[in-house]
């Protein structure tokens, strides 16, 4: 990174900081029996911490959709595990702290000239690396509301 401020990556870093902490708050506030369980598979808050890894790891990393590896951060893909087998709480916030700190590094790579060169890896998020960013946090939000909605 050059000297100089860069803008645009630290108002990525501070969003994605700001959506990190959104995530711990809602792990933390879920009761225990509720974490990996629901009346709706889909909508296990356990599967959605994964899926939103998942999507950030590979958008943060540039790696394309088909060389992901979704059991990377929690040892368990999101959607076909046995909910009996997804991670406890305890285990999803150690994770997620260390995943948290592994996409603020990618971050602190990149400079305000590399967020607004073209997107490569993932075109259909937008036509920029600042798209792909807006993109990912626009999805985690969703994610994030789908759960305290349910």
């Amino acid at each position: 990174m050059s000297k100089r401020t860069e803008t645009l990556v630290a108002s990525v870093k501070d969003q994605w900081a700001r959506t990190w902490s959104m995530w711990e708050e809602m792990i933390q506030s879920i009761p225990d029996e509720e974490w990996a369980r629901g009346e709706i598979d889909y909508l296990i808050p356990a599967r959605h911490l994964i899926h939103v890894t998942v999507g950030e790891d590979v958008f943060s990393a540039d790696t394309p959709l088909d060389e992901s590896d979704e059991s990377k951060w929690f040892g368990v893909p999101a959607w076909e595990t046995a909910a009996s087998d997804l991670p406890s709480k305890e285990v999803a916030l150690g994770r997620l702290a260390v995943f948290r700190s592994t996409v603020e590094a990618r971050l602190s790579q990149l400079t305000d000239e590399a967020l607004l060169e073209p997107e490569q890896a993932h075109p259909w998020t937008g036509q920029t690396r600042m798209s792909k960013m807006l993109f990912s946090l626009r999805h985690t939000q969703h994610n994030l509301g789908e759960i305290n909605s349910e």
